[in-house]
């Protein structure tokens, strides 16, 4: 054999050794704050995991003088829906109005009149659905903008 031809072998086997050894082993999961999630267009994404559930309902608001009205509101798992915002105006629905729940802004309700989901910046960010008998909040609010009991209509994360 000649010493370029042992040469030549020697660096392919040197060049595929690596890859031999790592090709049965599990990739790492380097990116463990993604989740890939198809979003209702049926494309697949890469979309930030929701830490904390958001809901989504109505409550009466006071608007000066003497009026009242009844609201959308959002609001994250473990925080007061009393000290949420408006959304938009009830029975309107929430689609396309920006809002912030659980530390997260941008956050808008898409596909009203069917399946709803939410978006963060225009980027897929989870699902909804319907409540469940005693998710969410009934609490009652009496202090501030808001009065009355809080109305959980969805669920979402």
């Amino acid at each position: 054999m000649h010493s370029s031809s042992f040469s030549n072998l020697l660096a392919l086997s040197l060049l595929a050794f690596p890859a031999m050894l790592v090709a049965g082993l599990p990739s790492p999961n380097i990116c463990n704050t993604t989740t890939p999630a198809t979003n209702p267009n049926g494309t697949l994404s890469l979309a930030p995991r929701a830490n904390k559930r958001i809901f989504l309902g109505y409550i009466h608001a006071y608007s000066f003088p003497d009026v009242t009205y009844i609201v959308n509101i959002g609001w994250a798992d473990g925080e007061d829906p009393c000290n949420s915002r408006m959304i938009s105006q009830h029975p309107a629905d929430y689609c396309g109005f920006k809002f912030c729940a659980g530390g997260e802004c941008g956050l808008t309700v898409e596909g009203c009149g069917g399946n709803i989901w939410l978006n963060k910046n225009g980027g897929w960010y989870g699902e909804c659905r319907p409540a469940k008998n005693g998710e969410g909040s009934s609490k009652s609010c009496n202090a501030g903008v808001f009065f009355g009991s809080v109305t959980t209509q969805y669920v979402c994360n």
